[in-house]
């Protein structure tokens, strides 16, 4: 063949091939700006075969992959099918299907290679690296936090846990690089990550049979989708604390390390006593701007503030904190109005603060234990987080800035150590006086 018909059939295979590879790439991208269209389903036979590749891939790479979706478990929960005759658990979520497992450093060339291999698109994301995790799992700059397997329309998210603190878990929330996201993965049809990271206490599973699939489950379904409606998780600002031990350096003196340790004990104690009745409690005051401010307890504070809602208030709460080693220092106000609290484990003292709800504000009372004085601290609404205050798992309000502000004003960023309780903070206003005759009930100091 002369050189130059040989040139012009290369020429013309090269154009097909050319021309293929546009098709072929259309036709995927077709696919994948598609996903949101209610028109691109996957069939329940598709669904389940996927599944069933999926989790027995799972199996012999030895990964505990247990099944987090709330729509599923909910109908595992109450054995409610979708009448389906073989998917009637599986098949009732919509095409995206939510499993969790426990991280490790060494997940991420596995869960990639083997799942690709078996025709799954497959992208993550990472955890930035961040000083709350234990060193042995940020010395790994990309550590896992999603993934997101996708195939034939039914993407699977696979939320990546790692233990923390005091044996918690935590997971990510969901963070891409510019240009990394592919299109067919829609963060907002996601049921976890979407907005915020998030906290369990731990998850125990359990492997049950439903639709000729083994599959692990969380142990007791129903308490871990009630820790699912309250699993937000806020993470202490590292570079603000950074920032403020600059200006403001760390005091290591003797006494400081001293209250410091001694106010986590108490707080951990306070914890197990106040979780163990099931009552909600949130880092409050001093204690809550240790937090937020420097990632840590304030060391010239001298106490240690909480916040309950008095509707989660129990009798019997002061007798429980009794029994377990405090002793109650003072008690003023009454159920219905400036109710609070004091305890002391050895040196330090617990404060509770018992929060009431009006239309369009909370407040907290005080009373003056020499003159009868009532003050009401008022505070804008706010809801509930987790976070992790020295290895412990605990509330703050979400609503964190609005909350020191409201107490601190906008010089909270400077330390005060003259700070008295009814003047300073810019929220207090005075409430009347108990009248005399019932000082007695609502005036109980034990020092």
């Amino acid at each position: 063949m002369k050189k130059g018909n040989l040139l012009k059939l290369f020429g013309v295979i090269s154009i097909m091939f050319l021309l293929l590879q546009l098709i072929l790439y259309k036709t995927v991208y077709k696919q994948t700006v598609d996903f949101s269209k209610p028109s691109f389903k996957v069939t329940h036979t598709d669904k389940l075969r996927l599944l069933k590749i999926f989790l027995t891939k799972a199996s012999q790479l030895n990964i505990n992959i247990f099944l987090i979706e709330p729509d599923i478990l909910l109908s595992i929960a109450t054995n409610k099918t979708s009448g389906h005759m073989t998917c009637s658990y599986l098949c009732q979520s919509s095409n995206v299907i939510t499993f969790g497992i426990h991280g490790s450093k060494e997940q991420e060339s596995y869960l990639l290679d083997d799942f690709i291999a078996d025709g799954f698109l497959v992208i993550e994301s990472y955890v930035k690296k961040s000083l709350a995790l234990p060193s042995h799992l940020t010395a790994n700059q990309n550590l896992p936090s999603h993934y997101f397997l996708f195939q034939t329309g039914l993407m699977l998210h696979v939320v990546v846990y790692y233990t923390r603190g005091e044996n918690f878990v935590w997971s990510s929330r969901v963070l891409f690089e510019p240009g990394v996201k592919p299109p067919w993965l829609k963060i907002n049809k996601l049921t976890y990550g979407k907005h915020s990271a998030a906290t369990f206490n731990s998850i125990e599973t359990e492997v049950i049979q439903i639709d000729n699939v083994h599959i692990s489950v969380p142990k007791n379904i129903k308490n871990f989708l009630s820790e699912v409606e309250t699993s937000t998780f806020i993470e202490c600002n590292y570079n603000r604390a950074e920032l403020f031990y600059k200006k403001n350096p760390k005091d290591s003196s003797p006494s400081a390390l001293h209250f410091q340790k001694k106010g986590r004990q108490l707080l951990a104690k306070a914890k197990d006593i106040l979780d163990s009745m099931g009552i909600r409690f949130w880092l409050s005051s001093g204690t809550c701007l240790g937090w937020y401010r420097q990632c840590n307890i304030i060391p010239y504070s001298k106490d240690v503030d909480i916040g309950i809602w008095i509707k989660d208030y129990r009798e019997g709460l002061t007798e429980y904190f009794e029994d377990h080693g405090l002793l109650l220092k003072h008690q003023f106000g009454q159920k219905n109005d400036s109710f609070e609290l004091s305890f002391r484990l050895g040196e330090v003292k617990l404060d509770i603060f018992f929060f009431y709800e009006e239309d369009d504000h909370m407040w907290n009372g005080g009373t003056h234990a020499w003159t009868g004085q009532k003050y009401k601290y008022i505070f804008p609404k706010f809801t509930l987080c987790w976070t992790e205050l020295l290895d412990l798992k605990v509330r703050v309000p979400c609503e964190t800035k609005s909350y020191i502000m409201a107490n601190y004003g906008p010089n909270w960023f400077f330390p005060i150590q003259d700070w008295k309780w009814n003047k300073s903070p810019p929220n207090v206003k005075d409430n009347g006086i108990w009248p005399t005759r019932d000082w007695e009930r609502v005036i109980q100091v034990y020092d």
